[in-house]
């Protein structure tokens, strides 16, 4: 036992002590790794104490999580399975966060989203908040990766209220990173430069371990602020280190050399650049790196003249953007499919089977009763053998129907799952029309065009989050109004880049579930009106407000939305494209049968009095 220990020390010493050299092209461990990766894999064949085979499984991921995260997830689900068999919890709750760390730079956010509900439910019944802690920051990058801005935010602000409650400084300077990287995200690069220059200049908050990362996000600040020459001194210092550098962050950090050339219009330079980046992206499975090198090589080709190139570059953009909207839940749809036509099929021959012994059963009932009524006239005896013999019959008949109603309530919930299924692909084709839309406003120069092509973004949006709030609820019938407007009107301030501060927002949703006929309409007309203040109601407005306001009164629904601003006739002078969004409105009012009432004092007011909705109880 004392000689295992010693070994295993040994190559845990040898593992932190030497330099791991990350491979920078076709993802294989360097030599040094190789061997100790042999060393502890022969240990483990001989071993036969669980919980030090355990501790060489960790020891394995931890070696090949940035170099081959597929091997170090296998190595991962080793050490988790046998922390489970052991009952050590604690550990099978860190296998699960491992679990996410692996998944996410992969692209594989509904699995990493899975083992990080499973952790926090583990170290919330321990009370552990340092695991917490780690294991909301992920959840923030995994909504911050899948464009759900605002629950990123929430997660990083509770990592970082966690940390600073223990006085955690390096959690602290990670969390302000992450909502940093979410100010980059938004457009809001003075913000994000301005965190990462506080983390930076700070000794408490600087962690050297995580430098190259707030270096990298610091320089793509400073490239998004037209900064170009301190970007790419960082960059290139970046690089100087690469034998230590991490896969991701010098896939990152070559992009970032590759976008510099192409301002620079090096093209020829930005290709080499670019090209380094995907090939490392495409090893280390980085999709959403891999998608943004496409991205940037379609204008290093189209530059220079290589146009072949550079629509070969655009096709594996598409394929690549849409294999991030989760191309496997195509399969998964089919296969539901296919059970449930077939399970829906037996069971309509099993009903019907049901319905006939039923009616037999009743047949033999009454004949029963007339043999029963006739024979107790000649013998007492004969009236209990068949009254006995009934009750056997009826006993059965019932278990046999309860058979019967489990099997057609589970092919009910079946047909739940599924529909929840068709409406979550449903707002995963949505996204897709929606990201289309805004690839191709990239190529358009008319702003007239780009606006309206941006206008029909947030008009499909609206319906994405219609379809995604069914595929989340419990009842797939209906949509509850409160959730269903805050995530709109929340997307519609990010889709413009409006601050809190600058617009106060006042909500007085009632939580009404609505039927789907209903909210389709009503969604599309509050995104109209939404958008329209926000665009043109608050120019040179002080102290902004916008209110919107749901509720049911006297067998009618309203709907409100009122602004300060400068009202609708200034609107109307400044915007003639409003047009169509009026026609929109009133062609919509008309399918619900709502009276519309405007409203002019101190900005605009309107309201809407719907006669024709649906909800569902």
């Amino acid at each position: 036992m004392e000689n295992r220990f010693l070994v295993l020390g040994f190559i845990l010493w040898l593992s932190l002590g030497m330099s791991i050299s990350y491979a920078q092209s076709n993802g294989e461990l360097s030599e040094s790794n190789t061997i100790i990766r042999d060393s502890i894999l022969n240990l483990i064949e001989v071993e036969v104490d669980d919980s030090i085979r355990m501790q060489y499984y960790n020891q394995l991921r931890r070696l090949t999580t940035f170099e081959r995260p597929e091997e170090a997830l296998i190595y991962n689900q080793k050490f988790g399975e046998l922390a489970q068999k052991l009952s050590f919890e604690p550990l099978f709750g860190m296998s699960k966060a491992y679990d996410a760390t692996l998944y996410i730079p992969m692209g594989r956010y509904e699995e990493a989203l899975q083992s990080l509900l499973e952790a926090e439910r583990i170290f919330d019944q321990l009370g552990n908040q340092a695991a917490l802690g780690s294991i909301y920051n992920s959840m923030g990058a995994v909504y911050e990766r899948t464009k759900r801005d605002s629950l990123a935010r929430i997660y990083y602000q509770r990592s970082f209220d966690i940390a600073q409650e223990r006085g955690d400084l390096a959690r602290q300077s990670i969390a302000l990173t992450n909502i940093s990287e979410l100010y980059f995200r938004s457009g809001n690069y003075e913000k994000s430069l301005q965190l990462m220059e506080e983390v930076l200049q700070s000794d408490e908050l600087l962690h050297p371990d995580y430098l190259p990362r707030y270096q990298l996000i610091y320089a793509n600040s400073l490239l998004a602020m037209e900064k170009n020459s301190s970007a790419r001194e960082i960059y290139e210092d970046l690089l100087i280190n690469g034998a230590e550098l991490n896969a991701f962050i010098r896939a990152n950090a070559l992009m970032g050399l590759g976008k510099l050339h192409n301002k620079a219009q090096n093209f020829s330079t930005a290709v080499n650049y670019l090209q380094q980046a995907k090939e490392i992206a495409i090893t280390q499975g980085f999709k959403e790196i891999e998608r943004d090198t496409y991205r940037e090589l379609i204008v290093s080709y189209q530059n220079t003249g290589d146009y072949q190139n550079a629509f070969s570059a655009l096709m594996d953009y598409t394929v690549i953007k849409d294999s991030l909207d989760n191309v496997e839940k195509d399969r998964n749809l089919i296969n539901a499919l296919t059970r449930f036509e077939a399970d829906k099929k037996e069971q309509e021959i099993h009903l019907l089977n049901a319905q006939n012994q039923v009616k037999d059963l009743q047949i033999q009932k009454a004949n029963r009763d007339r043999i029963i009524f006739i024979t107790a006239l000649v013998a007492l005896s004969a009236l209990a053998f068949f009254a006995f013999r009934l009750q056997r019959i009826k006993t059965r008949n019932n278990r046999t129907l309860r058979e019967k109603n489990a099997i057609i309530s589970k092919t009910l919930e079946e047909k739940n799952i599924l529909l929840k299924e068709i409406h979550h692909r449903v707002k995963n084709n949505l996204q897709v029309i929606s990201s289309l839309l805004k690839l191709q406003s990239q190529f358009i120069d008319d702003q007239k065009a780009v606006m309206a092509i941006a206008e029909g973004r947030n008009r499909v949006n609206s319906m994405a989050i219609l379809h995604q709030n069914l595929y989340r609820d419990d009842d797939v019938r209906g949509i509850n109004m409160k959730d269903y407007f805050t995530n709109l009107i929340q997307g519609l301030f990010d889709t413009y880049n409006i601050e809190e501060e600058r617009i106060k927002l006042k909500t007085k949703i009632r939580p009404l579930t609505l039927d789907i006929d209903t909210v389709i309409p009503l969604g599309l007309i509050a995104n109209e009106l939404v958008s329209n203040a926000l665009k043109h109601a608050f120019e040179d407005i002080a102290e902004a407000t916008l209110e919107v306001e749901l509720w049911e009164e006297e067998d009618a629904l309203f709907f409100k939305v009122k602004d300060n601003g400068v009202g609708i006739s200034q609107r109307e002078n400044k915007d003639k494209k409003g047009g169509f969004g009026q026609k929109l409105i009133q062609s919509l009012a008309a399918k619900l049968e709502a009276d519309i009432q405007m409203v002019q004092q101190n900005g605009t007011e309107v309201i809407l009095k719907i006669k024709e909705y649906q909800k569902v109880a």
